[in-house]
C-alpha cells in the first residue's frame, strides 16, 4: 500500500495537469489518469480498466461493483485472477 501511495505522490504532484480522464459509463465515475500510464483495454463487462506503469510491474485497477464482495477482494485474489500481460 505504501508503494501505491508513493506512486501517486510521484505522478500526482506536478503531473496531474497532464492527465486524461477515464470515465466509466456503467458506473458513472471518472478518474484523472496521468499521461505516463499505459491504458489497457476496458473489462469485457464494462466495470473498469487497468492501467500499467511503463518499465514496471505496477498495475492500477479502477473498477466499480454492485456487490459488497469487492470490499473483501485481496491482493492474493488479484494475483490468482491476473491475466499474464
Amino acid at each position: 500500500m505504501k508503494m501505491l501511495f508513493v506512486l501517486f505522490c510521484l505522478l500526482g504532484s506536478s503531473q496531474l495537469a497532464m492527465a486524461r480522464d477515464y470515465c466509466n459509463g456503467r458506473f458513472a465515475y471518472c478518474v484523472d489518469v496521468p499521461n505516463q500510464l499505459i491504458w489497457l483495454p476496458e473489462a469485457d463487462n464494462g466495470d473498469g480498466r487497468h492501467f500499467k506503469l511503463p518499465n514496471s510491474n505496477a498495475t492500477i485497477l479502477v473498477f466499480g461493483s454492485n456487490t459488497p464482495t469487492v470490499f473483501f477482494y485481496t491482493d492474493s485474489d488479484y494475483i490468482k485472477e491476473k491475466p499474464s500481460i
